[in-house]
Parts: C-alpha cells; sequence; structure tokens
C-alpha cells in the first residue's frame, strides 16, 4: 500500500561526481508541473563524489538530495533512492541524460496508458520499461538487449564496443524485450520491493540487466516504447575506458553468468574472458594496438578469483581492481 503522501513517479538520480549535469536536470525537472503539483519528485542520490557542492538555502521544491558515506556503486544508489521514494513507478535516469521541459508530461501519459490497457484485461504484465536514446548528434543509440549467452559472448570478442550487449535496432512499436539500459529505466515500485532492489553485489554494469531477468522469472514484463525518445550524451560505449573501469566491466559479466546461468556456461565464459586477457597480453608484450598489458594481467587474475570462489563482490570490486592493475606496473 503506498504511503498517504504516495506520488505517480519518482525520478531517481544517481550521481558520482557528474554535478554539472545533475544540475542541469534539476534546473529543468523542478519547474515542471508535475513537480510542482506535487505527482513527482526527483531524487539525487550522490555516491560519495569527491566534491559537493552546497545546497541551495532555499531548496528546489519537490527535490531531495541524500548523501551517501561510501560509493557502493551504482546498484547500492539506486536502492538508496528507490528506499526513500514514495512513487508507484521509479524512473532511473543517468546524470548526463538531457531532459525537456515536457519529458515527464509524456512520461506520466505513458503509464496512464500502461494502467488502462492493463485494466482492460491485457496479459502483459508490464513491470519495467524503456525508451528511444540518441546520441548528441541525433543518431539512434542501442538501448534494448538480449539477455548475455556464451554464443554471444563468443560474438563481442570480435564486434567494436558500440556493438556489443546491445540490439543494435530497436523495436518499432511498444512491446516485449529482455533488458533495456538503465540510462533511463522506468520500474514499479512494487517489483522493485518483490526484487528487494538491485543486486548490490555488482558494483557497476550488468545490474540492470540481471534485475530484468529476476523479474522475468518472477512474471514481469520488460518493454520498450518507442514513442519517447531522449538524448543520452556520453554512453560507456561511445567513451574512452579506463583499465579499471573495463576490468569492472568484466567483473560484472562473469558475476552476471555465475548467478544466473548454468555451471557449463560458467566455465565457458570464464575461460573466454581468460583466453581475451592472454591474447591482448601478448599483444601487449609485441607493442600492438592500445592493450593495457597491467589491465589484461589483472583480468587473468579475476577469472582465477572466480575459479577459486574469491571473486570481490560490491565496494570490495573497486578496491580490489585497484590493486590488481598496480602490481602489474
Amino acid at each position: 500500500m503506498n504511503p498517504p503522501d504516495s506520488k505517480r513517479l519518482s525520478i531517481v538520480v544517481v550521481n558520482y561526481d557528474t554535478w554539472a549535469d545533475v544540475h542541469a536536470q534539476i534546473q529543468v525537472l523542478s519547474r515542471s508541473a508535475e513537480i510542482r503539483d506535487g505527482r513527482a519528485e526527483l531524487i539525487v542520490v550522490d555516491n560519495d563524489s569527491p566534491t559537493k557542492p552546497e545546497w541551495p538555502d532555499e531548496p528546489f521544491p519537490g527535490v531531495i538530495r541524500i548523501d551517501r558515506e561510501e560509493n557502493g556503486g551504482f546498484g547500492a544508489g539506486v536502492n538508496t533512492g528507490w528506499r526513500q521514494s514514495r512513487g508507484e513507478w521509479i524512473l532511473l535516469l543517468n546524470p548526463d541524460v538531457v531532459v525537456s521541459d515536457d519529458l515527464l508530461n509524456h512520461v506520466l501519459a505513458l503509464l496512464d496508458e500502461i494502467d488502462r490497457k492493463h485494466e482492460a484485461g491485457s496479459s502483459l504484465r508490464v513491470g519495467i520499461v524503456g525508451v528511444a536514446l540518441t546520441n548528441p548528434d541525433g543518431s539512434r543509440q542501442p538501448s534494448v538487449g538480449a539477455f548475455p549467452s556464451v554464443g554471444r559472448g563468443f560474438l563481442e570478442l570480435f564486434l567494436p564496443r558500440s556493438r556489443r550487449r546491445y540490439q543494435i535496432v530497436s523495436p518499432q512499436k511498444f512491446g516485449p524485450v529482455d533488458w533495456v539500459t538503465g540510462a533511463f529505466f522506468l520500474v514499479r515500485s512494487e517489483v522493485m520491493a518483490e526484487l528487494g532492489g538491485f543486486d548490490e553485489d555488482y558494483f557497476l554494469y550488468f545490474e540492470e540487466t540481471d534485475f530484468c531477468l529476476r523479474a522475468k522469472r518472477a512474471g514481469w514484463a520488460t518493454c520498450f516504447d518507442p514513442t519517447i525518445t531522449v538524448c543520452h550524451q556520453k554512453p560507456l560505449q561511445n567513451r574512452n575506458v579506463s583499465p579499471k573501469i573495463r576490468l569492472l566491466t568484466r567483473h560484472s559479466r562473469l558475476l552476471y553468468f555465475r548467478k544466473n546461468t548454468s555451471p557449463g556456461q560458467f566455465r565457458i565464459m570464464m575461460s573466454l574472458v581468460h583466453a581475451e586477457a592472454w591474447l591482448r597480453c601478448q599483444f601487449a608484450r609485441l607493442g600492438f594496438g592500445q592493450s593495457n598489458f597491467g589491465m589484461w594481467k589483472a583480468v587473468q587474475d579475476l577469472v582465477r578469483t572466480f575459479r577459486e570462489h574469491e571473486e570481490p563482490q560490491g565496494i570490495a570490486v573497486l578496491d580490489w581492481a585497484e590493486r590488481a592493475i598496480a602490481q602489474w606496473h
């Protein structure tokens, strides 16, 4: 049962040292009619950023800031915001997503339409919804994907980063998909409560994929809606990433396979990740490409920890990654 002061929608933004983007979102969203009339609220969760700007003496109406004492990862930040939220639906929003004045109006209209179809007898039990994303130049950005598999994992070794994990062509009408990106992730608070929120064993990446799979197993559908489009400015696949981030993505992939696939599939995935790291180490020794020798040796160490059931989880992953890379420099 929702509390007496419940909202239709709670927007949760998890921030780590991207205050300029967050402030831009606040400036737009706090002016929206939906927040001003109490149908929506905005919750900003700061994951212990190194910089912490002062909040205005007169806070923005309908905007709540929560400062965590440690950076527990994206899932931990999401759960902190969700547990303080009062919305029937939660919108997880990346700080680098550009929001428009009428965005919340479109989102609430979409939620109303989903409820109308459910009341009319639709068999689709919609629990999660993603939308269309674009790059800053207006080109389409992939935002949906198929659940990871060994076969797909092998193919991704030969694909550019922009094509890994995601489907290149998004559906053209509202309907079910396997998973949608956490950059713009609408989820019923009921689903969050039923599943216990995001799995905080993942520090970064794959947590939304894991969540969508658990939701499917619980009888909830994840859907894609192409009628809402937002610009996602800095997706991972379009950025140069640090060795630490590369190590974290492989940790999350292996963790997903350990948690959600058979022991045989998990062993194959460990072998694939180890083989990739070994090959890239050889290329680095020969001076080819952009390979980082220390990082790929750390990936091999990471696979060993999984084989020995000693892999780091949650916030411990961050310190482990830094130490593992440093020891090979």
